[in-house]
């Protein structure tokens, strides 16, 4: 298919597993691009590496920038992942950091964009777990190998549903039915997850 990274352009990533048909998907900017069937090794208390492998003659380095890094505990559905990609999860405002599902959240807004960052080795994690990484050979000086500008995409502190419905609750006064009919009322919504449902009842 066409491959949906671009160089030079930022490209939202996730990787859910379905534990029980064995498969694991590939999302490009919310996109599905990609499925293999396979799962992935949990076992034992390993290090989890970002950026390379975990082998010392051949770490195959990544050549990009990373950043907004989360871990979750259970497979997210492509509608979660649309909504949630664009999203800082900025406290007090988004509900999310304190989400059980969230195992770790790093959003790599530490240090000086290109500047001196000697001692700033530490990847901090802003979920309720706090496991913090570290970074490892960096320079921390420079435009390369150093905390760097971040996406420009996210909505800095955005609120999130959690798919928990909104009731609204609209009083009308002195309506004037013609004839038989019940009259009619306009509601105009906006914000929110699309599409809308809107249930109606007589009080």
């Amino acid at each position: 298919g066409t491959n949906p990274i671009v160089v030079g352009q930022w490209t939202h990533l996730a990787v859910t597993v379905d534990a029980s048909t064995d498969s694991i998907f590939l999302y490009a900017n919310g996109d599905l691009v990609d499925m293999a069937k396979g799962r992935l090794n949990t076992a034992g208390p390993n290090d989890i590496y970002i950026g390379h492998r975990n082998f010392t003659a051949n770490p195959d380095a990544f050549d990009g920038r990373i950043d907004e890094l989360r871990f979750w505990s259970k497979s997210l559905s492509q509608s979660e992942i649309i909504r949630y990609r664009n999203c800082e999860l900025s406290a007090p405002n988004n509900s999310l950091l304190s989400d059980p599902d969230l195992e770790a959240y790093n959003n790599f807004n530490q240090g000086q964009a290109k500047g001196s960052n000697a001692g700033i080795d530490s990847l901090t994690d802003f979920a309720t777990n706090q496991y913090n990484g570290a970074l490892l050979n960096f320079a921390l000086s420079g435009n390369t190998s150093n905390w760097n500008n971040g996406t420009t995409s996210l909505t800095i502190g955005c609120k999130v549903c959690n798919d928990q419905p909104i009731s609204n609750t609209i009083n009308i006064a002195n309506t004037i039915c013609f004839e038989d009919s019940n009259g009619s009322v306009s509601v105009n919504t906006s914000g929110g997850q699309t599409p809308f449902t809107n249930q109606w009842s007589n009080g």
